[in-house]
Parts: structure tokens; C-alpha cells; sequence
């Protein structure tokens, strides 16, 4: 297959989906926050989920993240993430990178998947807590966590990062 460009349109997305999303990394010194969903629904409604594959996602801890809604800017999803998902309305937050992940969709087999990521780092001013949208949040170690311990791929995300720490 020749060359492809990243230009897309009604009939050249690729057929394992393109997904376009913000993620939050809060550290608390060497640990990493990390949240699980409480209900499905819910988190839908708000930072969508793919409701078909839910080995991906059910009962996994993962990063705060969400994926954009068609128009958002990047760091409007970032702030939608700390505020509705982790309950804090006194923070910073900085982009640290973007990120690009290729692989095989887990819902369409043999197809290519691509994961576009804008990674931001966030000082949080509170503590966060389960909500509607999260049933359980976490700091763990950040070198004890391994690229399959989190849920839908989000521990490519964070490999990525600490590659560069």
C-alpha cells in the first residue's frame, strides 16, 4: 500500500477507528494517580467508552482520560477530566506531549487502529475522590505500574512518558 496521509474524510478513516483523546497524569512525588469507572452510563454520556469491548475496560485501573468530542480543544478535554472525573476545581495543567499509537483494533480484527493523545500534566489543589464518574482512585508507583496492568491501552500512554523521564 503506498504512502497515506492523515487527511480524512467520509471514506478514508481507518477501518479500525481513530480515536482522538486527552489524558491527565497527576503525580503525587513518585506515585501516579490512577481511577477506576464507576458506572458505564454514565461515563459514556461523558468521556465515551466503548460499550462492545468491555474486556478493555471493565474493573481496569486506568489513567484519567477521555476521549474528545467532535470540535473540543484538547485542553478542554483536560479540564472536563480533573473537574467532572477527579472532583478538583483548584489546579494547573501543562502539556507535556502528543502522542501516536498504532495498532490492531480490539473491536474490528486486522484492521488498523489509530490512538491520537494529548498528554497533560496537572498540580492538583485537592484531593481526589470517587464520584458518579469514578468508583476508585489510586496513586501507585509509577515504575510498578506495566504496560497491561491498565485498561484500554491507556499503559502505552504512560510507557511512552516515562521513557522520557
Amino acid at each position: 500500500m503506498g504512502l497515506q496521509f492523515a487527511n480524512f474524510g467520509p471514506h478514508n478513516i481507518p477501518m479500525g477507528g481513530l480515536c482522538l483523546s486527552s489524558f491527565v497524569l497527576a503525580m503525587k512525588q513518585d506515585k501516579i494517580l490512577l481511577v477506576k469507572i464507576n458506572n458505564r452510563d454514565l461515563w459514556y454520556e461523558e468521556f465515551f467508552l466503548n460499550k462492545a469491548i468491555p474486556k478493555v475496560w471493565m474493573d481496569k485501573w486506568r489513567l484519567p482520560a477521555t476521549h474528545l468530542k467532535i470540535g473540543e480543544h484538547p485542553t478542554d478535554g483536560a479540564k472536563r477530566i480533573v473537574e467532572k472525573q477527579l472532583g478538583v476545581k483548584d489546579y494547573d495543567l501543562r502539556l507535556l506531549e502528543v502522542q501516536s499509537h498504532t495498532g490492531e483494533s480490539s473491536m474490528y480484527k486486522g484492521q488498523l487502529h489509530w490512538d491520537i493523545c494529548f498528554v497533560y500534566s496537572a498540580e492538583l489543589r485537592g484531593e481526589p475522590k470517587a464520584n458518579e464518574y469514578v468508583a476508585e482512585v489510586q496513586y501507585r508507583k509509577i515504575d510498578e505500574v506495566g504496560v497491561n496492568d491498565l485498561g484500554s491501552g491507556h499503559g502505552w500512554v504512560l510507557d511512552q512518558v516515562r521513557k522520557k523521564v
